[in-house]
């Protein structure tokens, strides 16, 4: 786990893709308690032609240790959006005594197919006993100086055909840490303005999917422009998305040099954990032809 010099604010990434799996899962360790974020873990069922590699599996099930593990110490859990590898319906069966307190994004303003998820979860909250709240646009002070800023509700990408989300921004004494969660982007302006609102120390960015390693001109425009409107940003942790594809180092070159110009560092979530970036997805194809040439001989 990595500490920025004397920060209050220690985070973990419990899930990504850069380990394998499908999620941008974080631990957010206060000192008014544990903050966990978008607790969950997915993989692609196809991709490339190919189901899971063996290897994808054993990353969820440790990813999924890791979730479970960060949640039996959680005082708080957020959860920014609905869809799979983000929230879990049944999380609150796996929630300790006491349980947390849990912020949700209001699934008013989604799609049909988050809204019924929504509904699971909600369900299954309250007969926990646990009273979700709603505080997209609003910060909740947690005590200990710490607060947790959510944001307005956000654009899943460039349009409105995945729904909204909700970032989430922690804030300890001076030190202030942002997770876009999944607007796939900047690409709007108004996910460029409410970065730029909570004026992140480090931020935890998913850019869009950007297959064969091409990324949309507005997103570098945008991060052009947040990089020289952010003279306080130490670090941007990049993950999610376009780490799916396997050509990934086409853009992730063109970035990395816009953050070194501005004196910001730029690494995966693994790199972020101290440990090496294993892109399973983007390779499953390569590691299925691999083994089958070992086991049958094939090709």
């Amino acid at each position: 786990m990595r500490s920025e010099g004397e920060s209050p604010l220690r985070v973990r990434v419990l899930a990504c893709e850069s380990l394998g799996v499908r999620a941008f899962a974080a631990r957010v360790d206060t000192p008014a308690g544990t903050l966990v974020v978008d607790p969950a873990v997915a993989l692609a069922p196809r991709r490339q032609g190919f189901p899971p590699a063996p290897e994808e599996l054993q990353a969820f099930y440790a990813a999924w240790d890791r979730i479970r593990e960060a949640l039996q110490e959680a005082r708080f859990v957020a959860i920014t959006h609905y869809h799979h590898d983000h929230q879990l319906p049944y999380l609150p069966d796996v929630f300790p005594d006491p349980p947390p307190r849990v912020f949700l994004k209001s699934p008013e303003d989604t799609n049909r197919s988050q809204k019924a998820r929504a509904a699971f979860l909600i369900e299954n909250l309250r007969k926990r006993g646990i009273p979700p709240e709603f505080p997209q646009g609003t910060q909740v002070d947690l005590g200990q100086e710490v607060s947790v800023w959510f944001s307005p509700p956000l654009f899943h990408g460039a349009t409105p055909r995945l729904g909204t989300v909700m970032m989430v921004g922690v804030r300890a004494k001076n030190r202030r840490v942002l997770i876009t969660s999944d607007i796939q982007g900047p690409v709007r302006e108004e996910h460029l303005e409410a970065i730029l609102h909570f004026a992140p120390h480090v931020l935890f960015l998913d850019p869009p999917m950007a297959p064969g390693g091409k990324m949309p001109e507005e997103f570098f425009s945008l991060m052009n422009r947040l990089f020289a409107e952010l003279p306080l940003l130490e670090v941007v942790v990049v993950d999610h998305h376009p780490l799916r594809d396997p050509q990934m180092a086409r853009w992730w070159k063109a970035l990395n040099h816009r953050a070194s110009a501005h004196g910001v560092r730029m690494m995966t979530g693994a790199e972020w954990n101290g440990t090496d970036t294993t892109l399973l997805e983007a390779q499953r194809a390569e590691r299925w032809k691999a083994r089958m040439r070992e086991t049958e001989g094939w090709g």
